[in-house]
């Protein structure tokens, strides 16, 4: 059975030239600025947060590089079925990787495991980023609206 999940707050500290935001979402949350103010790296962050990726699904590296900065660090706070739970991401000085799960210190794995008892990462792609489904194999686009559909009768 699918899950309700909804997004509720976005921390981010020294991410992709952000220096600090800390953002409610909203029932819609509207985005606008100038060139370079930050709205694609706020849609970018929570696919950070979950699998490392940008919302094309590649390896991405959200360090400033701009500035000095001690940690990359991201944090989403969301509800899953009513309840809520965090999940963040952190890139420290020395370029170490560190994942957290309702603020307690999670090894790669197991937060690679909670993440996927969310959604899979296709899934997610594909809704968060309706043009990321597009870049996948059409057997793959199949296979991904064929979890979703009703068989014909």
């Amino acid at each position: 059975m699918a899950k309700q999940i909804r997004f509720i707050r976005l921390e981010l500290q020294n991410f992709a030239g952000i220096r600090e935001l800390k953002e409610q979402y909203g029932d819609i949350t509207r985005l606008s600025g100038k060139n370079g103010e930050g709205k694609t790296t706020f849609g970018e962050a929570p696919a950070w947060i979950f699998f490392g990726t940008d919302i094309w699904g590649n390896r991405f590296n959200p360090a400033p590089t701009t500035y000095e900065f001690n940690r990359v660090y991201a944090e989403l706070n969301l509800t899953v079925d009513g309840v809520e739970m965090t999940i963040a991401r952190e890139i420290n000085e020395k370029g170490t990787n560190h994942f957290y799960i309702n603020d307690v210190p999670t090894k790669a794995k197991e937060f690679e495991a909670a993440v996927a008892d969310l959604f899979e990462k296709e899934t997610f792609l594909s809704l968060y980023n309706p043009g990321y489904f597009f870049t996948q194999h059409w057997t793959k686009q199949r296979e991904q609206i064929l979890k979703y559909s009703t068989p014909p009768a």
